[in-house]
């Protein structure tokens, strides 16, 4: 039972921050921007080695949130004691003419750092949009800044075998605690195409999920476990075909497909 809610509580965490994905810049200098193009309106500046954190993928443009100390813009007359008394459109500059990056309901605390008149500057909020190109950023599922891993093979460092053997095992013994959670009579063979993401996750055999486009928005449709985890590692971003036994857990959103194959979806 102890092992049980240790999963569950790993997997919730997980679900909340499904897509966030700590990324590091691997240039000098990286533009933020506010729209998915290199003409956009700049919302601030990265410097080699900062983190970022990646919450979606759009091709070759990645959405972050917001880098602390960015600043954002607001019209003043919607601004009154520290909070927001309409929904407002944030915006990159002191103007319209300025790129949006989001809108803020009413009630909305903010931190206003200066007032320029009409507009007020205040530090940005979780609810604007930015984005960065992704072959600039080294994220922490991909070593190598901008490259995609590919199937039987490895990109950067290659792990030892000893560390990959342990890796496994200890997947091997997560998976053999997950399976009595799942519910009686959930249990069906199933084979699902979509795109595989990593996880933030505590859970040693699930670090992947696999999810599908929506209106623009990839979306999880299933926890990808394994006993071997390293494998999946192989199709991180890429779009796949997925065979195996789906279960489901309860109070779990979305079911868990334990991989039985797992290859690339060339009609994709």
């Amino acid at each position: 039972m102890k092992i049980q809610k240790i999963l569950a509580a790993g997997i919730v965490l997980t679900s909340v921050a499904l897509w966030a994905e700590e990324g590091e810049v691997a240039v000098g200098t990286l533009n933020v921007r506010a729209k998915m193009n290199t003409r956009s309106d700049v919302v601030c500046k990265l410097k080699k080695g900062d983190k970022i954190e990646v919450v979606n993928r759009f091709g070759q443009w990645l959405e972050i949130r917001t880098p602390k100390g960015a600043s954002v813009y607001a019209a003043s007359r919607f601004v009154k004691d520290g909070k927001t008394t309409s929904e407002i459109r944030l915006r990159v500059g002191p103007g319209t003419q300025y790129a949006s990056v989001g809108t803020v309901p009413p009630g909305v605390a903010v931190t206003v750092e200066e007032n320029k008149g009409e507009w007020v500057k205040i530090a940005a909020l979780n609810h604007t949009k930015c984005f960065v190109h992704a072959k600039y950023i080294r994220l922490a599922s991909s070593p190598t800044a901008g490259e995609k891993p590919t199937t039987g093979k490895s990109t950067g460092e290659k792990p030892s075998a000893d560390k990959q053997a342990a890796v496994d095992s200890e997947a091997a013994a997560a998976l053999a605690a997950l399976r009595k959670s799942y519910i009686d009579g959930s249990s069906e063979v199933v084979e699902v195409q979509g795109i595989v993401k990593a996880l933030n996750s505590k859970v040693k055999c699930l670090r992947y999920a696999l999810a599908e486009s929506r209106n623009g928005k990839l979306v999880p449709v299933a926890f990808l476990a394994s006993e071997r985890p390293t494998q999946l590692a192989n199709f991180f971003d890429r779009a796949v075909l997925v065979k195996g036994k789906q279960c489901k857990v309860d109070k779990w959103a979305i079911p868990v497909i334990e991989v039985d194959t797992i290859k690339l979806n060339t009609e994709k």
